[in-house]
């Protein structure tokens, strides 16, 4: 019996995650942008929902596609919510994604 973990769809599953992981990353840079009031209406709920919601996504789908440590880093700025260790944290995750998957992740 083979794993649906070795199968080739799980495989082209992976591929299309770390091919989106660039735009992943930066709806998260522009929700954070967004959430902190840098944007041209100043800080909503809304901007802070989605910010929430873009790293909820990316922590839970990481991990299955083959990206344990953007998992947790993602997993990390949910968990956190002062200010200046979230700005610290987006950049360790673009260098995670950047070390698990190859590809710096949108800069």
């Amino acid at each position: 019996m083979t794993s649906h973990f070795s199968s080739p769809q799980y495989a082209e599953l992976c591929r299309l995650f770390r091919e989106q992981l660039p735009a992943r990353l930066s709806e998260v840079e522009q929700a954070w942008t967004a959430a902190t009031g840098a944007g041209e209406t100043g800080p909503t709920i809304e901007s802070l929902k989605m910010l929430g919601v873009h790293l909820h996504q990316l922590s839970g789908t990481a991990k299955s596609f083959g990206c344990p440590g953007l998992g947790v880093e993602a997993r990390a700025l949910v968990d956190r919510g002062e200010r200046d260790d979230i700005t610290g944290r987006l950049g360790s995750l673009s260098a995670v994604a950047e070390a698990e998957t190859g590809d710096a992740g949108g800069s």
